[in-house]
């Protein structure tokens, strides 16, 4: 992809609205529900990069929906194949890696300006995308009363940091397969 028509844009766009409706606990789909809802032009119109692959609006929606669709893929494989029924405390959070693909990669939507005059978004350029998909996350959960357990947001930090950055060791298995759905995006 080179290029998101208006069609295409909604596509990805509903699309991405779909994932976050199949989303199971209610403070997790009202958090997703309220940051995408927020974010829709800046998600809609973002460019990865200005000189590389992603150069063109609407690429930062297409890496979350990508990224997510991969994670979700990867979710259903292992649990096809999983473990024996009588093995505890090994299952998978399908919300977790929902909300976690989408919140570890929309941190890269406000570094860009739309094309055809995309520029580096100065305020944004100053801290990683790590730390801008917290600040959204942050954003979210002071405007609305959205009740997260504090188990609940250590998981979306925990993702967060160990999806990108790839010097930490996922703690979490859904971390894992984030990281691994967006290894297998990048490349």
């Amino acid at each position: 992809i080179n290029t998101l028509d208006e069609q295409l844009k909604n596509k990805y766009y509903d699309a991405l609205q779909k994932m976050g409706e199949q989303v199971s606990n209610s403070a997790y789909k009202q958090l997703l529900s309220n940051l995408i809802d927020k974010n829709e032009c800046y998600i809609k119109d973002s460019p990865l990069s200005i000189h590389e692959p992603g150069n063109y609006n609407g690429a930062v929606l297409v890496q979350i929906v990508s990224v997510t669709s991969i994670a979700i893929q990867i979710y259903r494989s292992h649990k096809s194949l999983s473990y024996p029924s009588n093995c505890k405390g090994i299952d998978i959070n399908a919300d977790l890696i929902i909300i976690g693909s989408i919140l570890a990669t929309i941190g890269d939507i406000n570094h860009y300006s739309a094309f055809p005059c995309s520029t580096p978004n100065e305020s944004a350029s100053l801290i990683t995308n790590e730390l801008q998909s917290i600040q959204l996350l942050e954003e979210c959960l002071k405007e609305e009363p959205i009740i997260l357990s504090s188990v609940e947001k250590n998981h979306l930090y925990n993702i967060i940091h160990t999806v990108l950055n790839k010097a930490a060791i996922p703690t979490l298995r859904e971390a894992a397969i984030i990281r691994s759905a967006y290894e297998i995006f990048k490349t």
